[in-house]
Parts: structure tokens; sequence; C-alpha cells
């Protein structure tokens, strides 16, 4: 290799760059709408709190508010006018001066208001210290606000800010996407590249240090990006409609606020519906505001609502930026479209080789799964049908023989899992492999008794595997559900899947609304019911209490015991756990015969 730029790479060290310094956070920003408004009302509520304690009537009250509220209220309008101009100024002090700068100007202009009425000859003994005092504390009030309001603006801990990345792309998005681009690498690679960079410059928005605002232009590029991506994923379905008024690309919006809108147009949108979705996004200065929408039809029906994190998030940074000038409203209106699925492709493939269902409906990632199929050899596959929906799969299975099916869990209309549940009852029901990007349905997927679970981006070694397992099973004439009973648990924690054998499981308690997993060396959490595990594991597993199941050949003892809930009592010991666990009364019988202790 003799390229000296990638050598130069390696051979050269050069300075690390200093962390850029964070801009300064300007406490003093009261040059809104909505923080004059706050200003002005808090205090007028302190004076007028502060002059029932003088006045004998509701009519000497209002006329001494009136009174006071004429230097009252020029000054509060002299100190947030000083807080703005210097702002800047008073951002690069220290905390400690800052404050003190501020309880200075207010004492300040509680002098002014104390002089303005007395020249107004109100005052005929002018009170000096108590209206430089009072203005003191109630610029102390009105900072803590303006800090409070600056904190909520800028998370200082670190998990709040991977709490917001995490809240920018979704993890399945990157899956499709990568399993997207695979899949154009072998017939259109200049795609796949343009897939990739659209995705770093997505990545590169959402990782970058950046203020605390971009502008319109910015975030409109960033929602193409996003909308080329999915594009792809979705062909034709999705139909975007762009109308922008270039007038309005330079005001300010927080980063990161208009691809969220975007994506759940697609996913509320586009995903659901085998026709697609129309997605309008459009710009329009009205005066000196900016008007921004995105709007998308729903074919399929208003369908599940989700939690509205992605909304709450976009309404409140709005607020935290432009407070009362930003206004961010949702509403949902039309009616459902009906509209036809779309057909698959089929093919046939050769005597010997296993019969596959493809069922996606996204092309590109059936494309992929057919070019893995063409490239699988032990053993040799062929993808005899495809279907774009759970109907078309199920219209297919009731007429032709396939001896597996590659299922994806969200579509339109019917998802993987009733599929899966429907493919049961056909003629002649394939055995079910679920390939989806959502990981966190594989315990479900394994209790309907699929024979795997693969996630996109899917390898060939992975999906060979898969369909090994299912040759093997077809050889040996073994019934799925003898196999699919096997003996281990699948648990989901912390993110991961464990399989955790049942022979070294000493016991199972039922806590709330999970189960107690026990090993010899560890504790599980498995979300289960207790008598469904005893009807599964019967034979393994022996009830002593309502709440709790014991490994057979892990009982060593039957003891007296007390139990500070029950009182006197009996309980098991087992091997490899120190603490006894109860046994019931009615369940005392079953514990004896198991041990044969006769009464």
């Amino acid at each position: 290799m003799q390229d000296s730029r990638i050598l130069s790479t390696f051979g050269e060290r050069k300075t690390p760059p200093q962390p850029r310094q964070a801009p300064p956070v300007l406490v003093f920003d009261a040059c809104q709408v909505g923080v004059i408004l706050r200003a002005v009302l808090y205090v007028e509520a302190v004076i007028g709190v502060g002059l029932m304690y003088v006045t004998a009537d509701m009519a000497e009250w209002l006329a001494r508010v009136a009174l006071v509220t004429g230097g009252a209220l020029p000054a509060t309008l002299l100190w947030l006018v000083l807080a703005c101009a210097l702002k800047r100024l008073l951002a690069r002090l220290n905390w400690p001066l800052q404050a003190a700068a501020g309880v200075t100007l207010g004492a300040l202009a509680g002098l002014c208001a104390c002089g303005t009425l007395a020249l107004l000859g109100f005052a005929a003994a002018p009170p000096w210290l108590a209206s430089a005092s009072t203005g003191a504390l109630l610029a102390a009030g009105l900072m803590a606000g303006l800090l409070w309001r600056v904190r909520g603006r800028q998370p200082a801990a670190t998990t709040a800010r991977l709490a917001e990345l995490q809240a920018r792309i979704r993890p399945h998005f990157l899956f499709n996407t990568l399993n997207t681009a695979i899949a154009l690498v072998r017939e259109e690679p200049a795609k796949a590249e343009l897939v990739l960079e659209d995705l770093s410059d997505l990545f590169r928005h959402a990782l970058a240090e950046r203020g605390d605002s971009a502008t319109v232009g910015q975030e409109i590029e960033l929602a193409r990006r996003y909308l080329e991506i999915e594009q792809l994923r979705f062909g034709d379905r999705l139909r975007v409609e762009w109308a922008l008024d270039e007038r309005v690309h330079g005001a300010r919006l927080p980063p990161l606020i208009l691809q969220p809108l975007v994506e759940n147009a697609v996913k509320h949108g586009v995903e659901p519906s085998p026709t697609g979705a129309q997605l309008r996004v459009s710009t329009q200065r009205r005066g000196p505001r900016a008007l921004i929408k995105v709007t998308n039809t729903v074919p399929a029906g208003q369908g599940r609502a989700g939690f509205g994190i992605a909304q709450a998030n976009v309404r409140d940074r709005l607020r935290l930026l432009h407070d009362l000038e930003a206004d961010f409203r949702t509403a949902l209106g039309g009616r459902r479209v009906p509209g036809p699925d779309r057909g698959a492709a089929a093919g046939t493939g050769g005597v010997m080789a296993l019969q596959v269902l493809i069922v996606d409906d996204e092309p590109l990632a059936r494309q992929r799964l057919r070019a893995l199929l063409a490239d699988c050899r032990e053993p040799e596959a062929v993808a005899a049908a495809e279907a774009g929906s759970a109907a078309q799969a199920l219209a297919l299975a009731q007429h032709q023989r396939f001896d597996v099916a590659l299922l994806d869990i969200h579509m339109p209309g019917a998802d993987g899992m009733q599929l899966a549940a429907a493919l049961r009852h056909v003629p002649e029901p394939p055995r079910v492999v679920f390939v989806t990007a959502h990981p966190q349905h594989a315990v479900a997927a394994f209790e309907i008794e699929a024979v795997d679970y693969l996630t996109k981006p899917v390898r060939l070694e992975r999906l060979r595997t898969a369909l090994q397992k299912m040759e093997r099973l077809a050889q040996n004439r073994i019934a799925p559900e003898a196999d699919l009973a096997p003996d281990w648990l699948l648990i989901t924690e912390r993110g991961a899947t464990l399989r955790v054998p049942l022979a070294e499981v000493l016991y199972l308690k039922a806590e709330l609304k999970y189960v107690t997993v026990r090993t010899a060396t560890a504790s599980h959490l498995l979300d289960g019911s207790l008598n469904q595990l005893e009807e599964r594991h019967g034979a393994r597993f022996l009830r002593v209490h309502r709440n709790a199941l014991v490994a057979r050949n892990a009982i060593r003892a039957l003891v007296r015991h007390h139990d500070p809930e029950e009182g006197e009592g009996w309980a098991v010991r087992l091997a490899g756990v120190d603490e006894p666990l109860s046994v019931s009364r009615r369940q005392l019988p079953a514990v004896r015969a198991a041990l044969g202790v006769e009464r």
C-alpha cells in the first residue's frame, strides 16, 4: 500500500483539539413578552398583598395599589430593560456576581420608584431605605425565576442529555435503514451509498454539540434527508409534498424539532397503511410569525394512540425558546380511506429445497431476504412466494404449501404476531421465523412457538442457522410443540434476552406483577404468570405455596418454620438456597408426598 494520504493519517500525531467552550448562560434574558408579563404580575401581586396589612377597606386598598403602582411599574420595566441590555455583559460574570448585580439593580429600581412618588408629591417623607430593600428582594425573586427558566432550557446532567439523544432517533429506524442499504448494495450500489450518506448526516446532527436554536432552513434540510431514506423503504407508499416559503428559513427553532414530527407522520400515516399515505410539509410567513405545518393522511384510520412523547417534547422546547410567542397545535381530521392491498411477486423453487414464504410490507426488505435465500446452500431454500401484508400471506398459505414463513412484525393491518397465530389453522401450517427490527417482541414470539427470531439487518449465517433448525424439525418429524417447549426460560433483562436453563432454576416466586427466577448464582425477573409456568413445567416444579414453585430435585428438607405473616407452619429447604420457603397448609400433603414422608 503506497497511498501517502492513508499513511500520513497514522503517521502524524496531531494535538487533539481543545473542547469548545460552552456559550455563556444568559440568565438575564428578559427581552420576551412572556417574561415581562410574568415579572409585572409578580411585582403587582407582592404589592397588593403587602398593602392589605395597612388598609381598612377595599376602596382604600384599591387607591393605595394604584398609587404605588405608579412608581413600581416604571421601576420594574426599568429593571427589565437594563437586564436585557446588559445580559451578555453580565453573562461573563460568575453566578454570585450576577446575583449581586441583579439585586443592586433592584435596589436602584426601588429608589427610582420612591423618587417618582416623591416628585409627584405623594410621599412627604420618602422611605428610601425601605424602597431600596423592597426593590432588592423583588429583584431576587425575579432572578430566581429567570434562573429556573435557564435550567429548564439547558439540562446540566449527562443523563438528561443521553435521554434526549435516545429520544431523537428510534433504534429500529437505524436497523431498518441499515437493512435497506444492505439490500441495495448488490443491485444499486449508488443508492446504497446515498442511504448511508443521509444516515451519517442524520447522526451528525443528532450527536453534534449545538446551541439553543437552529434555523428553519436547517431543520427542513434534515427532514428532507430523513424522508429520502424512508422513501427507499416504503417506495410509492410514501408520497411527500413540499410547500415552502423561503422568507421563513431564517427563523429560529430548537434543534432537531421538525424531524420527530415528520417521523411521527410516517409512523402513524404510512406504516399502518398497505396503500401508503400523503405527507405534506409547508412553511408560511404570517406577519412577524413563521407558520410550519406537518400533515399526513391516515388511510388506515386513527389506529392506536401513542404516548405523545415527541409532541410533548416539541411543545416544551418551543415554549422554552420562544415562551408565549410560540404556539404548537395538533389535530386529527378526515376519515378512513380504504384501499386494496398490493400484490407481490411469487416464484417457484426446487422440489428438495425448503419452500419459504416471505412476508414484509417493505419491498427492499423482501429483496434482501430473497438475496440471502439465494446464497443459502446448507440447507437449500427458495423464496416460493412473497406477501406485503398478513392478508396476502394468509391467502397464499390457504392454497400453497410452505415449509417456513419469514414474518415481519410491524405491518399494515394485522401484524406478524396475529398472522403467526392465524397460520396455525391453515391446512398445512408452515413453521414461523420472525424477521424484525424490534427485539422487544422476542419473548412473545417464542410463546407462540416460533422456530427462531432474527433482528434486522439479518446476516446470512444467522438465517442459515434458523433454516437448519427448521430442516432438522422436518427430517425428524418432530412436532413444533415438542421442540418449542424447550428446557429453558427466555428472560428479557436490561435490554438483553437471556436463556436460563430450567435445570438451573431452584424456585419460581410470584412478586407483584413479576416472577422471580432464582438459580444458585443469580436472580432474574420474568414477566409472566406462575400458573402458566406450572402448566408448562409441572413435571419439573412443585407448588409449595400460592406464590411459589420449587424444583422437585432441589428439595432437601421439610422443617418447622415461623412466618411473621402466617405464624407457625412448615417450610422447605432447597439445595443452594439459604432462606427457607414457606409451605402453605393446602400444599403440605403434596410436599410430603413428593418427599415420601408419611404424616
